[in-house]
């Protein structure tokens, strides 16, 4: 299973923190959902991978339950963090291996006209590029896409005074067009008041048209820092509390990697289309 994060300059923390933090919470790795962020992937790859392999991270004391540190992040710490130190391997959920990172995009447009601009420039490039909506044209545009993987915050989008929605025409679309339609639990986890109400009722809506035409979605509580992650467990508890479901939630966590070796196997150079592929075969005899 993978979390979908926000990372420094986007979000509050760097790349390499918060996969030692998804690692630490039994998470295979993290998408990086890249809005103006830019990391080098390949030199933070290369020293998670030398970190692990040589034994050489050092680690940070951390409240297991809170998730909180004794120890602030440093304003002086490299963004692109090539020897940070991984989190404390503590609690029933840890795990000492190497965290999978994924170089992902987040569109984040007013239009569709601009958000298709970006989309041609950024296909080649990502393995994992979502479509921030919030508004009906934006949705709309993002599942009728093909070359897009996933609509993610369909009601709020980038000003949270503006709502999108999500219809049955749009559920179909998506499904036609294999774009999965992200549920945040973000809200259900951080907000309060009338906000966390009218959001929850929003998910329960959105769960029962995916079920009915069922379509393709993807879960995250769309952690800005790593002390907003929350273990697989505890995001299916919540979904159970909230009505989606403890199996339905851990489905959409799961969702990301058959989205993720998709597009890697479609990025290889094996791959020419779907059901063709360079290769050896076995010639009729």
């Amino acid at each position: 299973m993978y979390e979908a994060v926000y990372v420094y300059p986007d979000g509050d923390s760097t790349v390499t923190r918060c996969a030692h933090t998804a690692d630490q919470y039994g998470y295979d790795g993290i998408v990086v959902r890249t809005v103006d962020a830019d990391p080098d992937f390949d030199q933070i790859r290369t020293a998670l991978n030398n970190e692990f392999n040589t034994g050489s991270y050092t680690c940070t004391q951390t409240n297991s339950t809170s998730g909180a540190e004794s120890q602030p992040e440093s304003d002086n710490q490299p963004h692109t963090d090539t020897t940070a130190s991984a989190l404390q391997s503590a609690g029933p959920y840890s795990t000492v291996s190497e965290p999978d990172i994924v170089n992902g995009v987040e569109i984040v447009s007013a239009d569709p006209q601009h958000a298709s601009g970006v989309l041609g420039d950024e296909r080649s490039k990502r393995t994992i590029v979502a479509i921030r909506g919030g508004t009906n044209k934006l949705n709309r545009f993002a599942v009728e896409q093909p070359r897009v993987d996933v609509l993610t915050q369909p009601f709020v989008g980038s000003d949270k005074s503006r709502m999108g929605d999500i219809n049955h025409v749009l559920v179909k679309a998506a499904v036609r067009n294999e774009v999965a339609v992200e549920l945040n639990l973000g809200p259900a986890i951080r907000a309060d008041g009338g906000h966390r109400i009218k959001h929850l009722k929003r998910l329960n809506k959105l769960k029962r048209l995916i079920t009915h035409y069922d379509a393709p979605y993807v879960m995250s509580a769309t952690p800005r820092s790593h002390l907003e992650f929350r273990t697989p467990r505890e995001l299916a508890a919540v979904g159970a509390e909230i009505g989606l479901g403890e199996t339905w939630v851990y489905n959409g966590f799961a969702m990301w990697d058959e989205i993720i070796t998709r597009n890697r196997h479609r990025r290889s150079e094996s791959f020419i289309a779907p059901g063709v592929e360079h290769g050896r075969y076995e010639e009729d005899t």
